[in-house]
């Protein structure tokens, strides 16, 4: 995370963070992320996050849509590109879109106890993330460079499965539990874990009812969704990552899983029958199964690609 002098566009992310707040956007924080480079074009590139405090799906999901008109506004204003992109560039890390998702009950948190351990509630929304994953791509990751960001991983998830610490989880148990005492027990929000597979491709809407489909799909089948919770927790990836199911690699393989899975997001009307059908259309019509592999020695090729939709989203 580095800062000014390093940081070469701090300045910017604080107005940005600034301007969020005047219009009532309230965000956790803001930082540089895995550094800066330059690309092929001789143009430097510097990733930042920005990180919004927890609100309602709904709510989110406006807010998602007001913060990229603010960052491309201000960024406008100086003369300096944005880029949501998944995967900027070949040799770079890529930008996810990170969901920080926390159950409340009676204004109560019902991720952890009284102890910081994980509920069975908890485990529960897990298992039910862990079963709808692969579907959830089509919500979540909606071009083909979205899955280039699988393929090279650079702590980007590829596997289904759930766990601290591990980057390299789809679900990861963030690392502020072991230091739990230092926060206020009355900030219900505090305890989370964290979806890391979607990246700014995503129509918010779309992608926040998507989990919440997944969500409820858990907590009403609790058996299955705690079997799924504790056969796919990950407590050393590269050791055991033969056991667990890898992630679509193309949106023609979201799509297939989209089309398999969508009678549990077409239940009581929550996504209807044509919207479903068009999001299975779109994500056939670009034809990348198996694009990674015939490409995996042509990365000039690949460079292309990500140019191509390095202003998508």
């Amino acid at each position: 995370h580095e800062s000014k002098p390093f940081a070469r566009f701090e300045d910017l992310r604080n107005e940005i963070l600034v301007a969020l707040e005047d219009l009532g956007v309230s965000t956790k924080y803001g930082h540089t992320e895995v550094g800066k480079f330059y690309s092929k074009a001789g143009y430097l590139m510097e990733q930042h996050e920005i990180e919004f405090l927890p609100q309602s799906l709904s709510k989110m999901a406006e807010t998602i849509i007001i913060a990229k008109w603010v960052i491309r506004n201000i960024c406008a204003k100086y003369g300096v590109s944005v880029s949501f992109a998944p995967k900027p560039s070949l040799e770079h890390a890529g930008n996810g879109m990170h969901v920080h998702l926390c159950g409340l009950k009676r204004n109560r948190n019902i991720i952890a106890d009284s102890r910081g351990n994980l509920t069975a509630a908890a485990k529960q929304m897990i298992g039910g993330i862990l079963r709808f994953a692969p579907s959830l791509t089509a919500f979540g990751n909606t071009i083909p460079v979205s899955y280039l960001r699988f393929v090279f991983r650079q702590e980007s998830p590829m596997y289904v499965c759930w766990g601290t610490k591990n980057r390299l989880a789809l679900i990861r148990i963030p690392l502020w539990w072991n230091f739990r005492k230092g926060f206020r027990e009355a900030d219900e929000c505090r305890r989370t874990f964290e979806f890391r597979g979607p990246d700014s491709s995503a129509n918010p809407y779309l992608l926040l009812a998507g989990i919440a489909v997944a969500v409820e799909c858990g907590l009403k089948n609790p058996k299955e969704a705690m079997r799924i919770a504790e056969d796919f927790e990950a407590k050393n990836i590269v050791e055991r990552s033969e056991k667990y199911r890898v992630l679509p690699m193309s949106c023609v393989e979201a799509a297939e899983n989209l089309r398999r899975d969508r009678k549990w997001y077409e239940t009581d009307g929550v996504f209807p029958k044509r919207v479903i059908d068009g999001i299975v259309k779109r994500l056939g019509s670009y034809k990348d199964k198996g694009l990674w592999k015939k490409l995996a020695d042509k990365p000039e090729k690949i460079e292309d690609l990500l140019r191509e939709y390095l202003f998508y989203g």
